[in-house]
């Protein structure tokens, strides 16, 4: 049974005497055994030449106009970023609001979106001319004549994709291909680069401006200084301060207070205003006894005794009933000269009972005031006073020296004379929280107030800390007045402004990319249009109608069936060569290529066999036939059937 029987039982083939006359039917070679075959011959020869040329078609982005504008953008792009380096690095960036005007949008997704934006379309573009030599490299090689069909015909490099294009050039040697998907690759480096070129740095930055003075050195009035409210006033922050952990109130700062002055409301962002002015410097001047202070104690009273180390040995002697409390303390002045009480040293005592004794402390200040030019560095927000500098001692005439004549109120203890009940009242207050606060925090020292106690320097510290506050902020009030009428001050405002920042290392590796994808790319075209100076193309290849245009009369299309696998493909087309034919840039075989192939192979090839190119047929001169080129058609195909019966393919199920 034949083939064509196993297929189809219910049909026949058509007998032997139609084959000659019916130009479908193809004699197997099988059935045929001394049938020799002969070469395709292309049909080329039938298409007939148009009118005019249509001109050549190449891509965009392979034009001369479209490269010279691609290498010119990445040049000035690269340039520009360079420039934009130098300029940052000379004036610390550059400047910009420093306010979100695009709120909620954050800054950093605008300082990495618009500059990844930016080089977007250049890295296309690249890539475009990229894709564009992949896809057109199949067609020079055709161009060249004796192309293997693994170089023309079965090369694919848009399939592949870029990277393993970069691969399979660089093993073909194809180094126009190699190159320009090199240079297109590097593009993907534009991206991260680019996002990470700016960012914001906070920069100080100095402008002039003239403060306008609020208050002056000048004695606070009698009736004021009488009521004592600053003194109360300056005792109840303290306490506050120190249980609460508060910072220095604005013009404070430690031991000095400074005259007051305007703040520009315009200044939202964090700076400091540094300007020469006058301050008052409050020095307690606190030291322990001479000696550890005596406690004397009987049932009904106790007595404190200690001898200062600064009042010329002056002994000062507390009574108090220990009766009253486990826990004591207190202050009183120093009696030791003519001082008024007002302006006396004090002393500062501590007791504490335990088991039938008792501790005791004590600790011994005498407040002096210093009047100075200084330079303040002031927070504009906060209006903290971050440094002081001392510039000289304060010469002009002033009521706090004329009157005081170089003594400083103590702060805490006050003469009874003359004073309502609410204002001894005040002072009371005072004399017992100052004392207080340096004893409760003393309690809340590492070890416990024991520790406190037992430590000679114990309650020093304590005592300068606390009355060193106190003195100061009663300070700004009695030492300071209102002036008189308006002047300025000339001040430096110093802020720490958000600038745009060029990064220096991102900046220099996207210039350098830039730079190096410019005269690679242009390089890259030059090289390229010489290469397809051969190549005529006149539409875009890839299409399916234009394959067909191009290779429909090449001769070899019998061998090629629509479910051939690649590996088939190869096989069949193993050892011919190609080439475009130079009138109509059809796609055919390449005699003289073949002709060598044939010298060096010695013998045929598979593909040469199946197309029957031995030559054999021209040495005997046999006229080419259709019947002739039937055979030939059956080397390929096999046997095949009259159109009354169904073609079957490999894919049909057999019914």
């Amino acid at each position: 049974m034949d083939s064509h029987t196993a297929l189809y039982p219910s049909r026949s083939p058509t007998n032997a005497s139609s084959t000659a006359i019916n130009p479908f039917i193809i004699i197997s070679p099988t059935e045929d055994k001394d049938v020799e075959t002969q070469s395709f011959r292309d049909s080329t020869q039938l298409i007939p030449s148009p009118k005019q040329r249509p001109p050549q078609w190449i891509p965009v982005v392979l034009e001369y106009w479209a490269i010279s504008s691609m290498v010119l953008i990445n040049l000035s792009l690269a340039v520009a970023l360079e420039v934009g380096i130098y300029l940052s690095n000379k004036y610390n960036g550059f400047q910009v609001a420093q306010e979100n005007i695009f709120d909620p949008i954050r800054p950093q997704l605008l300082l990495s979106f618009f500059p990844t934006l930016l080089v977007l379309p250049v890295a296309m573009l690249w890539r475009e001319m990229e894709w564009s030599i992949r896809w057109l490299h199949p067609y020079v090689i055709l161009s060249k004549g004796q192309a293997p069909a693994a170089q023309s015909l079965l090369m694919d490099y848009i399939a592949l994709g870029p990277l393993w294009s970069t691969s399979k050039a660089a093993r073909l040697k194809h180094w126009i291909v190699f190159a320009s998907t090199v240079t297109g690759l590097s593009t993907f480096l534009f991206q991260p680069l680019a996002g990470s070129i700016f960012r914001l740095e906070g920069h100080p930055e100095r402008s002039d401006y003239d403060a306008r003075t609020v208050t002056q050195i000048g004695l606070l009035e009698d009736g004021q200084l009488n009521s004592l409210n600053a003194f109360v006033a300056a005792a109840g922050f303290t306490q506050a301060a120190a249980y609460n952990n508060l910072t220095d109130p604005p013009f404070i700062h430690k031991d000095w207070t400074a005259a007051q002055f305007s703040m520009p409301d315009w200044f939202t962002v964090n700076g400091s205003i540094i300007l020469n002015t006058s301050g008052v410097r409050s020095n307690p001047n606190c030291a322990i006894p001479r000696v550890p202070p005596t406690l004397t104690t009987n049932e009904q009273q106790a007595t404190l005794s200690a001898t200062s180390s600064t009042e010329n040995d002056c002994s000062v002697s507390v009574p108090f009933n220990p009766a009253d409390s486990e826990e004591q303390f207190g202050l009183v002045s120093v009696p030791c000269d003519e001082t008024p009480v007002d302006f006396r040293g004090v002393m500062f005592w501590f007791y504490r009972s335990e088991g039938t004794g008792g501790q005791a402390q004590a600790v011994f200040c005498k407040p002096t005031i210093q009047l100075l030019d200084v330079e303040l560095t002031i927070n504009v927000t906060t209006k903290d006073i971050s440094n002081v500098r001392q510039l000289g001692d304060r010469l002009v005439p002033n009521t706090v020296t004329e009157r005081l004549g170089g003594r400083a109120y103590n702060g805490v203890v006050f003469a009874p004379e003359g004073r309502s009940s609410v204002v001894r009242a005040r002072a009371d207050a005072i004399r017992s929280g100052i004392p207080g606060t340096i004893y409760r925090l003393a309690g809340l020292k590492e070890g416990g107030i024991d520790s406190v106690f037992r430590d000679t320097n114990g309650f020093l510290e304590l005592t300068n800390e606390i009355y060193t506050r106190h003195l100061s902020v009663a300070g700004k009030s009695i030492y300071f007045t209102p002036v008189p009428r308006a002047s300025t001050l000339p001040a430096t405002l110093e802020s720490t402004v958000s600038r745009l920042v060029l990064d220096n290392i991102s900046g220099h590796i996207l210039a350098f990319l830039l730079f190096a994808i410019a005269i690679s790319g242009l390089v890259v075209h030059i090289k390229h249009r010489r290469l397809r100076r051969t190549l005529y193309l006149a539409s875009p290849p890839g299409s399916m109608a234009n394959v067909i245009s191009m290779a429909s009369r090449a001769g070899f299309g019998e061998l090629l069936l629509p479910y051939d696998t690649e590996e088939v493909l190869r096989k069949k087309l193993d050892g011919l060569r190609f080439r475009l034919d130079g009138r109509t840039g059809a796609i055919v075989v390449d005699e003289a290529g073949m002709e060598r192939v044939r010298s060096g192979m010695g013998g045929r090839s598979e593909g040469a066999s199946l197309l029957g190119r031995d030559g054999d047929l021209e040495d005997k001169g046999e006229m080419y036939s259709s019947s002739r080129q039937a055979r030939e058609s059956a080397t390929v195909l096999g046997e095949v059937y009259p159109p009354s019966v169904p073609y079957r393919t490999p894919y049909d199920v057999e019914r």
